[in-house]
């Protein structure tokens, strides 16, 4: 493993919020919150903006810099919504964009909600990992509908490819500058992952004439013979997946992933 940055926090922005008009939003939330989220933003920093919605960095290479949790409801009452920042900086001029920000009301599709309130949550970097380290097995529950791109193909796969999960996971930190992992330690590891438990459905997202196939569901994890390195790397994909999203969309709120110990009622099949 390779560490490219010093950074020691990763900010997290959390955004409450309470109905006053309309319908609860339901289902996928995800491209209208990031439609409300970027439109407060640009009420006061219409430049950020746009460099949110798909800007470029110092390399000129696309990027996305954030991932969100799209509108959610609330077990206590209202709902929430949060934006994870994979730069500092840019998490400090959002923030401070929103805070200048007169407007307290965003449209969340036939929704009209009023900012209750606004947080940040600083993710300790180091910490990511621990929480699941030394575990053989692992649930992940993909919440939100998830897909994954295939250079050179017009298709998106719509199924949990751990090879693409792995990799997806690894691009994005080496893009954020987080950590560069050689490919020969992800196809390492794949080699020594199976997935032994499976539910999941095909899910279609439409916006406008735009149609954005994935798959939700619960999906188990079991690995044979890692060694400690692997074990590690192993547990620190997965809770950066989970911080960060997986797949294609993740500004969008796609590919929303929990990662959990397996639960003892599942009675997972075997399936390579």
């Amino acid at each position: 493993m390779l560490v490219l940055c010093d950074c020691v926090w990763m900010i997290e922005l959390r955004v409450q919020l309470r109905l006053t008009a309309g319908r609860p939003p339901s289902g996928f939330t995800g491209l209208t919150t990031r439609a409300a989220f970027l439109g407060w933003v640009g009420d006061v920093k219409p430049a950020l903006s746009t460099l949110l919605h798909g800007g470029y960095d110092a390399t000129k290479r696309k990027r996305s810099f954030y991932s969100i949790k799209p509108v959610w409801a609330e077990p206590s009452g209202g709902h929430s919504f949060s934006v994870i920042f994979l730069e500092d900086s840019l998490a400090q001029d959002t923030l401070g964009a929103l805070m200048q920000s007169p407007n307290r009301s965003l449209r969340i599709g036939e929704a009209v909600m009023e900012v209750t309130s606004l947080s940040i949550r600083e993710v300790d970097m180091a910490a990511v990992g621990k929480r699941l380290g030394g575990l053989n097995s692992l649930d992940m529950r993909f919440r939100t509908p998830t897909y994954f791109s295939v250079k050179n193909s017009s298709f998106k796969v719509i199924q949990p490819n751990l090879t693409l999960l792995l990799t997806n996971i690894a691009n994005t930190l080496h893009i954020a500058r987080i950590e560069s992992i050689p490919r020969e330690k992800i196809k390492a590891l794949r080699a020594k992952l199976g997935i032994t438990g499976l539910d999941i459905r095909s899910v279609m997202t439409r916006d406008g004439s735009r149609v954005y196939p994935g798959f939700t569901g619960w999906v188990r994890l079991t690995a044979k013979g890692l060694d400690s390195e692997q074990a590690s790397l192993l547990a620190r994909l997965a809770e950066w997946a989970e911080l960060l999203n997986v797949g294609g969309g993740r500004t969008a709120g796609f590919g929303v992933v929990e990662v959990s110990p397996p639960a003892k009622h599942a009675e997972p099949n075997q399936h390579a």
